[in-house]
């Protein structure tokens, strides 16, 4: 069963997809129990695919979190953080380049930096976030504007 899952990613990362969804629904319709009880489900489902620790801990703080952001908004101030919001509104830049430029650098340089190279980690990753905002800022926004009066145009 493991072998398949690893074959078919799709059954992993398409369940996140439909959490995402459900989790869209509940924030403009928070009264709907039956969606509760149905990412509850999706949640213990994928805990179930991909069981272990680490995996259980992912699961549980960001459904946690996600519900506290849906229903008490309040508990979770920080993220009305002015830094905290350009990382989220510029966290898809950064996803790409710590996947593709971070994660292969950390890899190629930790060996010099022997007991220390955890301060090499978070010098990329600092790195990428700013790089990630900048990105975000003067192209990804730039760039988007063009695409949608391109292929958007208003009539009147």
């Amino acid at each position: 069963m493991t072998i398949f899952f690893k074959i078919f990613t799709f059954f992993e990362y398409g369940i996140w997809f439909l959490i995402g969804m459900v989790l869209e629904q509940l924030y403009f319709d928070k009264t709907n129990k039956r969606l509760v009880l149905f990412l509850l489900a999706l949640f213990i489902f994928q805990a179930i695919l991909i069981f272990n620790s680490y995996a259980l801990s992912f699961i549980i703080i960001p459904c946690t979190l996600l519900l506290l952001f849906i229903y008490r908004h309040t508990l979770i101030n920080l993220l009305d953080n002015k830094s905290v919001s350009k990382v989220g509104i510029a966290s898809y830049s950064i996803y790409l380049l710590h996947q593709n430029i971070g994660v292969p650098t950390i890899n190629k340089l930790s060996h010099l930096f022997n007991d220390l190279n955890w301060m090499l980690g978070i010098l990329i990753l600092s790195l990428l976030y700013l790089f990630g905002i900048y990105i975000y800022k003067y192209l990804e926004v730039p760039f988007g504007k063009k695409i949608k009066a391109l292929f958007f145009i208003k009539t009147h």
